[in-house]
């Protein structure tokens, strides 16, 4: 019996344990689970927001390409002199207004950086552009290129999109200026979350427009390029910008050297995460501490349930024990009576004698009295 209450004191803190260990496991693999779940959501916001700033990206480019084409071709086949008249003034003209106020100007500018015509001015002034990277790439051959400048004459942000123009004896390039501010507020749109980041980048890293006012920058290789090369597209990293970790996913914009980036901040996954956790997570806690204080309690019952056995067993053999001698000191008493009934019954020979004596006389004076 003592050994069984033995093991079963000592085997119940184990089933308390393990009951416990169940329940922070369980807790550990919902945790783990609903991460996973969140991280997947986050990627899949991040792809969302990413594709539809490379499809609105990808109009916009793609109108302003579809004009510079469609004013080559009609320089071509007017007279030689057309780029400078008022007619292709107009023609400029009136593309620009039907995409304001997102398109600043659209202008033809020559080799040696001379501005030939535009759609803000007739007649053209006399202008020299300078040194642009645009004019650089249309001599290398480059069929589309991209870049954010300012603009010589009003000092304007822009992003510029430039186009190989040949017509005649012209040879240069035709440009479009699209305003950042008016861009900037489309990304803006699209990023939703505080410190949400979107932005479009560069083939070669430049990232050119952010939702956050700031400088072009060129960035560093990292986990973005490895995305380009390998074509994965999504990774998580802290930007190189502002520090914050982010989901982030990089989407070509059609056939374009541009990406569209959009990123996912980690914290407010993390607090999505949270949000779902901490309920069951305390309902979880309740139930360890529900399930403890009941094994403490029936661990305690069960200790004192033995403590108690133990007393009994002691009792019994205490009273046992006693019995016993009792039992012992009633037979020595009765063997010392028996002692006694014994002296009382074997008497001396000279008692026995004297008695027959007075017998005898008694006998003598009955015969004389007769």
């Amino acid at each position: 019996m003592k050994r069984s209450h033995h093991a079963s004191g000592s085997g119940f803190p184990l089933l308390l344990a393990a009951g416990i260990g169940i329940v922070l496991a369980a807790a550990g693999l919902t945790g783990f689970q609903f991460w996973r779940a969140e991280m997947q959501a986050g990627f899949e916001r991040s792809r969302a927001g990413a594709r539809v700033i490379a499809q609105f990206t990808d109009r916009l480019v793609s109108s302003q390409i579809a004009i510079h084409g469609a004013a080559s071709y009609l320089a071509r086949q007017s007279e030689p002199d057309a780029v400078g008249s008022l007619s292709f003034h107009r023609l400029l003209a009136s593309a620009d207004r039907s995409q304001s106020p997102m398109v600043l100007r659209i202008q033809v500018v020559g080799k040696d950086a001379q501005l030939l015509a535009s759609s803000r001015h007739f007649p053209v002034p006399s202008a020299n552009v300078g040194d642009r990277t645009y004019l650089e790439a249309m001599r290398r051959g480059q069929r589309v290129f991209i870049d954010r400048i300012r603009l010589s004459v009003t000092d304007e942000d822009a992003l510029v999109i430039s186009s190989p123009f040949r017509a005649h004896d012209v040879d240069g390039a035709i440009v479009s200026a699209l305003s950042v501010p008016s861009v900037r507020s489309f990304l803006v749109t699209v990023a939703d979350t505080s410190d949400a980041a979107a932005s479009l980048m560069r083939e070669d890293g430049k990232l050119l427009i952010r939702m956050t006012v700031s400088d072009p920058v060129i960035l560093e290789p990292g986990p973005w390029q490895d995305a380009i090369d390998d074509g994965y597209e999504q990774f998580r990293a802290p930007a190189q910008t502002d520090g914050v970790e982010r989901l982030y996913t990089t989407v070509r914009v059609g056939t374009l050297p541009l990406y569209a980036s959009f990123g996912e901040p980690l914290s407010s996954v993390r607090a999505a995460w949270l949000e779902k956790m901490i309920p069951i997570w305390a309902f979880l806690a309740a139930a360890a501490g529900l399930f403890l204080v009941v094994g403490v309690g029936a661990l305690r019952s069960a200790r004192s349930a033995y403590e108690l056995s133990l007393r009994d067993q002691e009792l019994a053999r205490t009273q046992a024990l006693a019995g016993l001698s009792g039992g012992g000191l009633s037979v020595v008493g009765g063997v010392g009576s028996h002692d006694e009934d014994l002296e009382g019954e074997q008497q001396p020979p000279d008692h026995a004698h004297a008695r027959r004596h007075r017998e005898g006389r008694a006998e003598q004076d009955d015969q004389r009295d007769q």
